[in-house]
């Protein structure tokens, strides 16, 4: 991560020494791969593109040409990926929060993020609730992620919990869906901080 830090600090450098066009239409280009070949699979490089991104261009801008497509991408994850597995909540959790960082200062409303961490945290609840609050697109899981353990170590998330792993071992499990329930019930705290003076749509 210290490289790609590194390398982004550099793209940034040349975005505000007079290459901004050139750079925008690299990420445009990227996003546009994104867009048309996976995009209800967004993989880590992608998740450090559109990371950059927000890092190196005026998020606060309703109109940008790279901002609001890297939006829209994050947006179609989140409103349309059925989650299956852990490291999809992980994936959903990390771009929740990468949409409420870009927002922070217009304080958009996001509805797709509100969904899906409200979904995130309904199938995680140890026990299936009886009737669901409001009226969010819920998905069951085929597999079972209910936190049936809490007394598992908790601990932070970690980037690499997004990418999608052949097996864990159950306290691994349980510790990574304690991360999860933890990071959406802040994701939900920060998302209630805001004034909603403005809508982002859903895509």
């Amino acid at each position: 991560m210290s490289i790609i830090e590194t390398l982004v600090r550099h793209v940034h450098s040349l975005a505000k020494t007079g290459h901004a066009l050139e750079i925008g239409k690299a990420f445009l280009r990227h996003l546009t791969e994104i867009s048309e070949s996976r995009s209800k699979d967004i993989n880590a490089g992608d998740l450090v593109l559109l990371t950059a991104i927000g890092t190196i261009f005026t998020t606060e801008d309703h109109f940008h040409d790279v901002v609001v497509p890297a939006m829209l991408t994050m947006d179609r994850y989140l409103g349309l990926k059925v989650p299956r597995t852990l490291s999809d909540y992980a994936t959903g959790a990390y771009l929740s929060t990468l949409c409420l960082q870009y927002v922070e200062k217009s304080e958009r409303f996001v509805p797709s993020v509100m969904n899906f961490i409200e979904n995130t945290l309904s199938v995680l609840a140890p026990s299936p609730i009886s009737k669901l609050p409001g009226t969010f697109p819920y998905h069951e899981p085929k597999t079972a992620i209910r936190i049936s353990d809490s007394s598992a170590v908790p601990r932070g998330l970690a980037f690499s919990d997004c990418k999608s792993r052949d097996s864990m071992a159950d306290g691994e499990n349980e510790s990574l869906k304690l991360a999860l329930l933890d990071m959406n019930i802040k994701l939900v705290t920060a998302v209630s901080s805001f004034s909603y003076a403005t809508f982002f749509p859903s895509a």
